[in-house]
Formats: structure tokens, C-alpha cells, sequence
């Protein structure tokens, strides 16, 4: 089936969820537990991870103003360190090999994945075989 057009509206149908799921709109602990795989496949989800764990995981306390504690809406702020914001967001630390390591295996299988399919296609009849 040699329909480009078609490219576009599959990615998307493929990647909002992966996208959805990886913690950046969703927060990882409130992802339903039958959905949990979603993450683990994603690469937004261990991106987001690494991301999230350089910006605050040595961040100490964050500094808070009675205005900033007052705009909350509850008197006090929403956030006193970093790792208040990473147990918020479900991040857990100390996982930074892990999440580079997904991140290196699924960029090389997609890579490889890639070049199968092209010359899967160049092999085809009447594909190119670039000459």
C-alpha cells in the first residue's frame, strides 16, 4: 500500500499516545494500571524522566514568596523542593542508566527498523534500486 499521504494522520494516531502517557500530561501515578504499558514503550516517557531529574533533582529548596504561596489558592506553596516536584510528578531518581539505556535501544531499533523497511521497498518490483 504506497499511500504518503497517509504517513501524517499514522504517526499522530501513533504517537499521542505514547506522548499522552509519558508523564508530561498525565502524571506517572495517576496512569490507570492497564495502560502502565504505554510508558514503558515510549520515549517521551524515559526523555521526560531524564529531563525532569536533571532540572530538580539537585535543585534544593525552591524559593516562595507569600505572593507566589497566595496565588495557590491555599496559602502555601505548592512546591518547597525539587524533589517535592518529582514525587508530585511520579519520577523516581537514581534511574539514569535505565532511562538512557531504553532511550539508546529503542532509537537503534527504530533506526534499524527503518533501514529493513527501505530496502524491503528498494527490493520490490518496480521499487528503486538506486541506481
Amino acid at each position: 500500500m504506497d499511500k504518503p499521504e497517509l504517513a501524517v494522520p499514522l504517526c499522530m494516531l501513533l504517537l499521542f499516545p505514547k506522548f499522552l502517557f509519558s508523564g508530561l500530561l498525565i502524571n506517572f501515578n495517576d496512569v490507570p494500571d492497564y495502560l502502565i504499558w504505554l510508558e514503558y514503550t515510549s520515549i517521551f516517557y524515559y526523555s521526560f524522566s531524564l529531563i525532569s531529574r536533571n532540572q530538580w533533582e539537585d535543585c534544593g529548596k525552591i524559593a516562595c514568596s507569600a505572593k507566589d504561596a497566595a496565588a495557590t489558592g491555599t496559602g502555601r506553596c505548592a512546591f518547597m523542593s525539587g524533589e517535592d516536584i518529582m514525587v508530585y510528578f511520579g519520577i523516581e531518581s537514581g534511574e539514569v542508566f535505565r532511562d538512557v539505556l531504553a532511550l539508546v535501544l529503542m532509537l537503534t531499533f527504530c533506526r534499524i527498523a527503518c533501514i529493513v523497511l527501505i530496502k524491503a521497498k528498494a527490493m520490490k518490483p518496480g521499487g528503486s534500486k538506486g541506481n
